[in-house]
């Protein structure tokens, strides 16, 4: 096919105001990315759009295995709770059942919308 592109498992993409840090996830637009390096603003960075990380979540919650997740874009952290203004970006890809974990696996569903209370 003469119009495909790329998978769009990674793009290249240039670094927010005050860049990115590898593994870190962050929105650019509207998309939730994970970095692959660190990047200084306004330069090209390589995004995962797509997959399973080991990533940040609220402190306090346990999630069940395919729970919604939402991105605090100003923390850095996944939470089950839809709140105005996050970013539903994935899923847990496993259950996490102890509410002091500070991680959680997170599968990045490659498309994001800003939840709605």
């Amino acid at each position: 096919m003469k119009n495909f592109i790329s998978p769009g498992l990674v793009l290249t993409l240039s670094a927010i105001t005050g860049g990115v840090t590898a593994g870190v996830a962050v929105m650019v637009g509207g998309i939730c990315v994970v970095p692959a390096t660190d990047a200084d603003e306004a330069t090209s960075f390589a995004a995962h759009t797509m997959g399973v990380f080991t990533l940040d979540k609220k402190a306090g919650e346990t999630w069940a295995q395919g729970d919604v997740l939402y991105l605090d874009n100003s923390t850095g952290a996944f939470t089950k709770t839809s709140d105005t203004g996050l970013f539903k970006a994935g899923v847990a890809a496993e259950a996490v059942t102890t509410a002091g974990d500070t991680e959680g696996a997170i599968r990045l569903d490659g498309v994001s919308t800003v939840a709605e209370a």
